[in-house]
């Protein structure tokens, strides 16, 4: 599985999954499905009106809606298409952020060229083989595409999902040098760590931990790395959601 690293603004890295070709491909088809049987609606609905010139209807509605649909979904959801939500894939720049409407107009563009023109070949190709899995459109726009249903995606809704602590009196007040993102990756550390418990994870749980400690100036806590990034997290929460 390729993967790109992302550092946040504090130079903690983490790690996204990017999308190989065969999710890109599912999700393709299934905005295919959607977009035809939208068609398909919007012909029926149409018929059953029966009223205008079925030619201007056609130029009007069913082309512009056939040319943009995936333009007009990855502008409105940020990156999303009904497809690539069902696949838990998005369009994000790399270094991370959102890509902006321009971003995903360029990578509109040359579907032409990566897709229809040479019926899937070059995309196909550029997907399998570059660094961070980008076709045409995506290297000029700076974009690739990530699994963000991975175990590794940042969502605020993880740091808002950590109880309130009634009466918590915080170890660490200087956590809130510290920013929404970073905690999220804290937590995500955490909870790969207790689900896989193998070295590796372990390895990074340590180095996360570490880190922190020289970011934020702490050498005298004398519990272990789960504990320091646990105690961290409940600060965090208390004394920015106070």
């Amino acid at each position: 599985m390729k993967q790109i690293e992302i550092k946040t603004s504090s130079r903690i890295s983490i790690q996204f999954d990017l999308a190989n070709l065969k999710d890109r491909a599912l999700a393709f088809l299934l905005d295919s499905v959607i977009l035809y049987s939208l068609i398909f609606v919007l012909f029926f609905i149409r018929l059953a009106i029966n009223e205008g010139n079925i030619e201007t209807f056609i130029y009007v509605v069913i082309i512009p809606t056939f040319l943009f649909y995936t333009l007009i979904w990855e502008i409105a959801l940020g990156g999303l298409t009904p497809g690539k939500k069902a696949m838990g894939i998005r369009v994000v720049k790399l270094n991370g952020q959102f890509a902006r409407a321009n971003d995903y107009l360029i990578r509109w563009l040359f579907r032409w060229v990566d897709i229809w023109m040479s019926l899937f070949v070059i995309g196909s190709v550029l997907i399998n083989s570059s660094r961070f899995a980008q076709r045409i459109g995506d290297i000029l726009a700076g974009t690739t595409v990530i699994k963000f249903s991975s175990t590794t995606n940042l969502e605020l809704k993880d740091i808002l999902e950590i109880e309130d602590q009634e009466n918590y009196d915080p170890t660490f007040p200087q956590v809130v040098q510290l920013n929404d993102e970073d905690m999220i990756i804290v937590k995500r550390t955490i909870h790969r760590q207790q689900q896989y418990r193998n070295e590796a994870h372990n390895k990074v749980l340590r180095e996360l931990a570490i880190h922190l400690q020289n970011e934020l100036k702490i050498d005298d806590y004398k519990g272990n790395e789960l504990e320091f990034l646990n105690t961290l997290l409940k600060d965090y929460i208390v004394l920015t959601r106070s």
